[in-house]
């Protein structure tokens, strides 16, 4: 058995209350606690009556002792990581050292993510390439979750980012966020990233130069002319956003969706467009689909409005005379995620 020792310093960041994926079901947070000036540990905590009390302590930016902790191993990452017993008692405390704000800097370039060991936490500031106009249903603890897979890069790579319920309608592609508190995963040997309940997304202005060489773009980038447009606008679900007609809950003020069977309001639906296009590109052409966020992507590059201003023709002829332009799609899908 470890030994029980006492701990003292600053709380950073704190967790939600968490359930493990064990036959218990045990619910746990954990926390990042600053022990020097220039150091942390992560703490886990199987005691979420303590949450609050360490919440405050975040929140106020206030020095604590925690009476006793003892060693864990992280089964994950072989990390040493410190468990906050049951029975310790959290108090106030005084310091020689000072609260550092640098610590929250967890601001990693794509590289330096995919050179980091798996469950990491990590920031970044990345364009958004790809995402589906579809939310994937999963089960979870009994309960349905969405996720949507993205691609996103910055100057140094490109790698697939993992959107999760609230998070999926934060983010949309073109544009270019600030997320902090993503974790870093792994599946058939490949790096990716998670948004979680802890996760920030905050829109920043567009970082410029991208890597559209990195093997995560691979044969995605087109360049082509729109040669043909027809357009169409529709309502869409704001769990899932597949596409709920006219006729539906017609006379009604709501509708049950078939794609997720949740009943909403009409007036909280949101508009979905969907345009079928024509690319002329290397003397031959090709039948595309793209949805809102391509639309307007091809929209901002022109200083237009966004498509929820603008008619179905007055989009189709825009897109029509636009020209030679690059896009980023996906071959097997005939999917368009972007005018670059």
């Amino acid at each position: 058995m470890s030994q029980e020792t006492p701990l003292e310093g600053y709380i950073h960041v704190v967790s939600p209350i968490k359930i493990a994926s064990n036959k218990e079901k045990t619910k746990y947070f954990d926390c990042k606690m600053q022990t020097s000036d220039d150091k942390t540990e992560r703490l886990v905590c199987y005691s979420p009556q303590k949450r609050l009390e360490i919440h405050e302590a975040c929140e106020n930016k206030s020095p604590i002792k925690i009476s006793s902790t003892k060693r864990k191993l992280n089964k994950f990452n072989l990390a040493e990581d410190k468990e906050i017993v049951k029975s310790a008692k959290i108090t106030s405390t005084e310091l020689d050292f000072e609260y550092n704000e640098s610590l929250l800097n967890n601001l990693l370039s794509i590289k330096e993510c995919q050179e980091c060991k798996i469950y990491t936490t990590v920031d970044i500031k990345v364009k958004v390439l790809t995402k589906p106009d579809t939310k994937q249903p999963i089960m979870k603890n009994k309960e349905t979750k969405y996720k949507t897979d993205c691609i996103v890069a910055d100057l140094t790579a490109s790698i697939k980012l993992v959107l999760w319920e609230e998070c999926i309608d934060k983010v949309r592609v073109g544009k270019s966020y600030h997320m902090q508190h993503l974790t870093v995963r792994i599946f058939e040997d490949v790096k990716f990233i998670n948004t979680n309940e802890s996760t920030i997304i905050s829109e920043i202005p567009d970082i410029g130069s991208i890597d559209l060489m990195s093997m995560e773009l691979n044969d995605s980038v087109v360049r082509g002319q729109c040669i043909s447009a027809g357009v169409e606008k529709s309502h869409a679900c704001i769990a899932c956003n597949s596409t709920i007609t006219d006729e539906e809950g017609k006379g009604q003020d709501s509708v049950t969706c078939q794609g997720c069977k949740m009943t909403l309001l009409k007036s909280f639906l949101k508009t979905k467009i969907v345009c079928q296009v024509i690319v002329h590109s290397r003397g031959k052409n090709t039948s595309y689909t793209c949805f809102t966020d391509a639309i307007d992507s091809f929209l901002a590059h022109r200083n237009l409005p966004d498509s929820d201003k603008l008619t179905t023709k007055e989009i189709e002829d825009l897109m029509v005379h636009g020209g030679e332009q690059d896009m980023v799609v996906d071959e097997c899908q005939k999917i368009i995620y972007q005018f670059l």
